[in-house]
């Protein structure tokens, strides 16, 4: 086909509304409505909580297993994810199986299989334009309802302060650095919504931002913080929206100006290059350096790592050679001695609190030591061709002159395996809801490839 008429077609799709793209019949069978209900509901529930999630995920599955056999066939239009990812997860098997503790490497599992089943119903219930508009609008009001819910009950319950603290209801997103990331996604994927959509969509977006913007006071992430800042300028210049990033710097200065939570934030990000070295006051980065030092060591005598959840149980007693040397910020700002003292050499690493309680490794403080640990180099690599896939399958949907709906798409999980990659330096964000989120946009941008060629648009290929 000529050059041209190549971009005449384009065109013609690109300015079609997304009512008459949803009119067009998809090849695939659509569930029933009352399975979409339990679908929408899903959607709206999953991030509230654990029990509400899993209620409704059984639910959704039970309605909707007839169709997904038939829904997986749309992975054919994204080899360069699925290949790698059914890689990832066959490592994670193997390597639960032969772990020292398959039992915890088993229910580190359960977070994949979990996230399998979830995406598994993504594809079944995306089959046009009109689906992914509806799934993206209730997960707005998902993360919104959250956002409200959380800032009102931390409200209440805490003499009406935002200042920073972990004692805070998050629903799914369990501690306060992960819930940070996880909701700074949403933030900056309902920002770029508000910038690229028409006014009259775009203003209800203001309604999740601000109250997730907010929440970022209390959570107080300093990684996040600095990634938020980082992304919003990335967004704004790529975008060209000058009068966005007006209101924006106001929120923030208004934000500021109202906590000190925020403000006192920020001179620790100046202290990275002590931190390094273990002389700040909060030398967490050299902590977590010594943790990926620790796990990686433990996980390169192994092919295939320690297994999923297996750094939380590892026999540090038996390295206290290694962390006589790779271990001394840690003794000394943890548990209160030095490595060269007589408390060094009785100390018990495996249950530095009592019977219960676990190694420092327990929380690997990073996505990267995480994946290092559980399933070794392998693992990582495979995790970057996962990412390398995402980008190869996101870059065309971002261009200037793709529909507006489907720049969205692509920003969305752009600006989601942005803070992966820049938050889980210092946060593991691939379990709970971060797998949830990944593998559920895997099959969104599955789903979109197979109603792009159905329609005979271009593809990605």
């Amino acid at each position: 086909m000529p050059k041209r008429a190549t971009s005449q077609k384009i065109n013609r799709i690109n300015n079609m509304p997304i009512s008459a793209i949803a009119a067009q019949d998809s090849t695939f069978k659509r569930a029933p409505k009352y399975a979409y209900v339990s679908w929408y509901l899903l959607l709206f529930l999953w991030v509230q909580g654990i029990a509400t999630l899993h209620i409704a995920l059984a639910i959704c599955l039970l309605l909707a297993l007839p169709l997904i056999p038939q829904s997986i066939m749309k992975l054919k239009s994204i080899p360069w994810l699925w290949i790698p990812i059914v890689c990832y997860e066959m490592i994670r098997i193997i390597s639960s199986v032969i772990s020292e503790h398959p039992d915890q490497a088993l229910i580190g599992m359960f977070d994949d299989f979990r996230a399998i089943i979830f995406a598994l119903l993504t594809l079944v219930f995306l089959n046009n334009k009109e689906d992914l508009k509806h799934a993206a609008w209730i997960t707005f009001a998902a993360f919104t309802f959250l956002a409200y819910w959380t800032l009102g009950y931390h409200l209440f319950t805490h003499n009406f302060s935002l200042q920073a603290t972990i004692d805070i209801v998050l629903g799914t997103l369990g501690s306060v650095n992960y819930a940070a990331a996880i909701t700074t996604i949403a933030m900056l994927s309902m920002l770029a919504a508000a910038i690229l959509l028409p006014w009259k969509s775009a203003r209800w977006m203001l309604l999740g931002i601000i109250p997730l913007l907010i929440l970022q006071i209390p959570l107080g992430s300093r990684t996040t913080i600095l990634v938020t800042i980082i992304l919003l300028v990335i967004l704004i210049l790529f975008l060209r929206a000058w009068k966005a990033s007006l209101i924006i710097l106001s929120l923030i200065m208004v934000g500021g100006a109202f906590s000190s939570t925020v403000l006192s934030q920020l001179p620790s990000l100046s202290q990275g290059e002590e931190q390094l070295h273990g002389h700040a006051s909060l030398p967490s980065i050299q902590i977590r350096w010594e943790i990926f030092q620790v796990l990686s060591h433990l996980s390169l005598q192994h092919v295939l790592g320690l297994g999923p959840r297996n750094h939380g149980y590892v026999d540090l007693n038996t390295e206290r050679a290694f962390l006589k040397e790779h271990a001394k910020t840690t003794c000394k700002y943890v548990y209160g001695f030095t490595t060269d003292s007589k408390t060094f050499t009785t100390f018990d690493f495996n249950h530095p609190l009592g019977p219960e309680s676990h190694p420092f490794t327990y929380d690997p403080h990073s996505q990267y030591t995480a994946v290092i640990s559980e399933t070794g180099l392998l693992g990582l690599i495979l995790l970057c061709l996962i990412y390398a896939g995402l980008i190869r399958y996101i870059m065309p949907l971002i261009r200037s002159q793709s529909h507006y709906s489907d720049r969205l798409l692509g920003l969305s999980g752009l600006l989601m395996l942005a803070v992966f990659l820049l938050s889980g330096v210092t946060v593991v964000l691939i379990y709970q809801a971060g797998s949830l989120m990944l593998f559920a946009y895997v099959a969104a941008v599955a789903s979109h490839q197979t109603i792009t060629f159905d329609k005979g648009a271009p593809g990605t290929n």
